[in-house]
């Protein structure tokens, strides 16, 4: 029996679609040693394409586990073929290890992807700012260096965004279908509004309102409302929420091509002009990075008038080469 056979039962027992005697020649295979080597490497070899999306606790494996060792065809058969009781003993041992691993980790996945929709990929690369329309009709704006991904035609009973990065989202109302941002531990909901979001990886999350209202809900199921000209920010270090008045037109007119910085430190800064003109800023003095400022520039102002007036603020030189800049005292 060759490998494509029994990866293919393994695979139409994880998409429900294995037959009865498909199920009885799994369970076969699984209790006979000499396919153990074989079941060994497609057990690795989809632990590996899988890993990277899995996200599970062991409470959750153990509970999939008994779903999956409870199957009315698996239960059914040991009450059927009682004097094959030994070999089917030896097959709950043997597969233990493998459906814990391989079949339970594939069956959380589908569980925590429900329908297994196709999704839609929008993007801003570094050094652009980008516009546009997601199937209801609702706006988004992405900063540079920001992924937003959504169900195909927002399928499903929410319409879900999952972000990474910073976008404005302009939202259909639609009371029906809640809209709902997942940024990490973060889940911003609204119904139909205007908001800025920024969650950039191993950065604090912010979202301010421009209209409307928005909740926003932690790890803790704790929920804030954020309204017109506030923001919510979230420490990802820490946990906590925070929330203060603010004017909600400086953080979202980067979508004009302006670029707002608002009481930033120099190393702050730094990572947003990165993005902003897709440049490296290196830092030949570590004292630089703390000293805060303010500063507004217009739509398209070129990279070394930026640097030139920040440097002035802050009292460095710096020195541009090519794609990377280099700042010293």
């Amino acid at each position: 029996m060759n490998k494509a056979y029994i990866h293919q039962l393994l695979r139409k027992f994880i998409e429900k679609d294995l037959s009865s005697e498909e199920f009885l020649k799994l369970k076969e295979i699984l209790a006979d040693p000499n396919y153990e080597p074989l079941i060994h490497e497609l057990m690795a070899e989809e632990w590996e394409m899988i890993k990277p999306v899995l996200n599970f606790s062991k409470g959750q494996s153990e509970y999939l586990f008994k779903r999956i060792t409870k199957d009315k065809r698996f239960t059914d058969s040991i009450q059927n073929k009682k004097k094959h009781f030994r070999m089917l003993i030896n097959t709950i041992k043997i597969a233990a290890c493998f459906f814990v691993v391989l079949i339970s980790a594939l069956v959380i996945y589908n569980y925590h992807n429900p329908q297994s929709p196709d999704y839609v990929y929008y993007t801003s690369p570094l050094g652009k700012r980008s516009y546009y329309l997601f199937p209801d009709g609702s706006k988004v704006w992405l900063n540079a260096g920001t992924k937003v991904r959504i169900a195909k035609d927002f399928q499903g009973k929410f319409r879900e965004v999952f972000l990474e990065g910073e976008a404005f989202f302009d939202v259909v109302h639609n009371t029906k279908k809640p809209f709902i941002i997942h940024t990490g531990n973060i889940l911003t909901q609204v119904l139909g509004t205007a908001f800025n979001v920024s969650a950039y990886p191993k950065k604090n999350i912010s979202v301010v309102v421009l209209r409307g209202k928005v909740g926003v809900k932690d790890a803790k199921r704790l929920v804030v409302f954020v309204n017109p000209n506030q923001q919510l920010a979230y420490d990802f270090k820490t946990s906590v929420l925070k929330t203060e008045q603010v004017n909600a037109e400086l953080y979202t007119s980067w979508t004009k091509g302006e670029l707002e910085l608002n009481d930033v430190s120099v190393e702050e800064a730094a990572e947003i002009i990165s993005r902003w003109y897709n440049v490296k800023i290196v830092f030949k003095n570590e004292s630089i990075k703390k000293s805060h400022f303010v500063a507004s520039f217009e739509t398209n102002t070129p990279l070394k008038q930026v640097i030139e007036i920040i440097s002035k603020l802050n009292k460095f030189n710096y020195e541009i080469n090519q794609n990377t800049i280099y700042l010293s005292e």
